[in-house]
């Protein structure tokens, strides 16, 4: 269950941010609405990035993405991410990251790494992050239509523009108006 959720976050969270800047994914798979655990991804991310937005405008230039650079590049900087272990903001943070990567790669005509970002992304979740997944909720979405509210990203921190973030459970957790936990993302 964790794989095909994370497949659909990332995916979703890819084609959101593309779309927003009016770029194509040539290859995009055919996606279903977007749920509740979508729409909070994509409202974290959009506050992870304006938060940072400096130095996601300077991350392309910073990382000289080419066709013969861009796994590595991406794998040393996911890797430092989650150097000091697995958080709830470092997995948005990683989604952010994977979508400002796809910009930058269709910005600079190379619109074939998308689906390869898509996929090192998914495949990092899987290889690494899926029993501490597990372990911690997964990517729940089992209150569709309910109202979330993400509460203030307040925590978040750079050092060394390098994308590490802290945060737990706790604060990525949306709430109905109920009080009850929704689309925790993990």
């Amino acid at each position: 269950m964790v794989t095909s959720d994370s497949r659909s976050i990332v995916t979703d969270y890819v084609f959101y941010k593309l779309n927003k800047k009016g770029l194509p994914w040539p290859n995009a798979p055919p996606l279903p609405p977007p749920t509740d655990a979508h729409r909070l991804m994509r409202e974290l991310g959009d506050k992870f990035e304006e938060r940072y937005k400096e130095q996601f405008d300077e991350m392309g230039d910073q990382l000289h993405l080419t066709p013969d650079t861009a796994y590595q590049k991406y794998h040393n900087v996911v890797a430092e991410l989650f150097r000091e272990g697995v958080r709830w903001g470092r997995l948005v943070a990683l989604v952010a990251f994977t979508g400002a990567c796809t910009v930058t790669a269709v910005e600079r005509e190379m619109p074939q790494f998308v689906d390869r970002y898509v996929d090192w992304t998914v495949q990092y979740i899987d290889n690494n992050l899926a029993q501490w997944l597990q372990e911690n909720g997964g990517w729940v979405d089992d209150l569709a239509g309910e109202q979330v509210t993400p509460p203030g990203l307040t925590w978040w921190r750079i050092p060394v523009c390098l994308l590490t973030v802290g945060g737990d459970k706790n604060h990525l957790a949306g709430r109905t108006n109920d009080g009850r936990t929704c689309c925790v993302l993990g």
